[in-house]
C-alpha cells in the first residue's frame, strides 16, 4: 500500500514537472519573425508590425484615409514581455533657410529671399509671400527670388511663404537690420506622411500580442 502511494505521488510529481516544462516553454519564446497585424474595428483600419532578423521590427499604422504611424526599431522579449524599442525610425527632412544679416544708417530695411527646392533648383512658379503684423505680399519672380522693404521697428516680422504642392514655412525676422536669405522648402507628396514614432519604449505581455495578431 504504501509502495503505491508513493508511486502516485512520483507519477503526479512527474506530471507537474512535465506541466512545468511545457509552459515555460510555451513563454520562453525569444523572437519573432513575419508579419503580424489587427484589424482595429474598422474594415479598412489596422496595425501591422513586421518582425525582420538581427532584432529590428517595423510597425505601421493605416486607416481609409492613408498611412497615419510609422516607426522603427529593435525589440526584444523578455521575462514574458514583448519590448519595442523606437530607435532606428529615420526622420524626414523639414524645410529650412540660411540667412546673412547687415547693417546701414537707412531708416528701413530690405530682404532678399532666394527660394529652392531640395535639389538647389530655383522655385519660379507660384510661391506667394506676405508679412504679418507689417503687411506687404509679394510673387517669386522668375529667378526664384522674393523682396521686401520694411521701416526699421522695434517688431519681429514673420514672412510666410506658401505655394503649390509645397510644404509652408514662415521666417521671423527683427526689423532693425537687412537679410539676404536662402529658403529649401519641401516639396508635399500626393500621398499622407505617416506621423514617426521614435524614442519610445512600448512593452506588452507576449501572450496578449499573440492572442491579439494574427499571423500574415
Amino acid at each position: 500500500m504504501a509502495q503505491m502511494i508513493i508511486k502516485e505521488k512520483n507519477v503526479i510529481n512527474l506530471l507537474i514537472l512535465v506541466c512545468l516544462f511545457f509552459n515555460s516553454r510555451a513563454f520562453s519564446q525569444t523572437e519573432l519573425k513575419g508579419i503580424y497585424y489587427k484589424n482595429n474595428g474598422l474594415k479598412s483600419s489596422y496595425n501591422t508590425y513586421t518582425f525582420l532578423s538581427d532584432g529590428i521590427f517595423e510597425y505601421n499604422s493605416e486607416s481609409d484615409l492613408g498611412a497615419e504611424f510609422f516607426g522603427k526599431g529593435h525589440y526584444k522579449i523578455t521575462n514574458d514581455t514583448l519590448v519595442l524599442n523606437y530607435d532606428l525610425t529615420s526622420l524626414r527632412d523639414k524645410s529650412y533657410h540660411k540667412s546673412k544679416e547687415y547693417y546701414n544708417k537707412s531708416d528701413s530695411i530690405a530682404v532678399k529671399i532666394n527660394v529652392y527646392d531640395f535639389n538647389l533648383k530655383p522655385l519660379t512658379n507660384s510661391i506667394h509671400a506676405w508679412s504679418y503684423p507689417l503687411y506687404k505680399e509679394t510673387e517669386v519672380n522668375k529667378l526664384g527670388e522674393l523682396f521686401f522693404k520694411f521701416k526699421k521697428h522695434k517688431e519681429k516680422v514673420a514672412i510666410h511663404l506658401v505655394g503649390e504642392e509645397i510644404e509652408q514655412y514662415v521666417i521671423y525676422l527683427l526689423t532693425d537690420k537687412n537679410y539676404e536669405i536662402d529658403v529649401f522648402m519641401k516639396k508635399i507628396a500626393l500621398h499622407n506622411y505617416p506621423k514617426l514614432l521614435k524614442d519610445q519604449i512600448t512593452k506588452i505581455p507576449i501572450n496578449e500580442f499573440l492572442s491579439g495578431y494574427l499571423k500574415k
